[in-house]
């Protein structure tokens, strides 16, 4: 995923510009193995933050869940599911 990172930010442009920083962070994270067991969590983490963060979809959750270690899976999706209500995704990322 760090690759996929970096190789989006060293585009030409701006590195820094937050839109690009998401962007390439989304796109990081699409290249992780989905967990197929946080399915239902996901689905509704992305309903109730289909207002606040129409990014974070069913497979982009499962994605972010894939990522992580299987020990730290369900503080991610508890992180999810609170950062829906405050915005503070940012929080929920190692």
């Amino acid at each position: 995923m760090a690759t996929a990172f970096v190789r989006c930010a060293s585009e030409p442009g701006d590195p820094c510009e937050s839109g690009r920083v998401a962007r390439c962070g989304l796109s990081a994270i699409r290249t992780a193995r989905p967990v197929a067991e946080s399915a239902a969590e996901c689905e509704a983490i992305a309903a109730e933050c289909e207002d606040v963060a129409p990014e974070l979809t069913v497979a982009t959750c499962e994605s972010v869940a894939g990522s992580f270690r299987a020990d730290a899976r369900a503080a991610l999706l508890d992180c999810l599911r609170t950062a829906c209500e405050s915005g503070a995704f940012g929080a929920c990322l190692p």
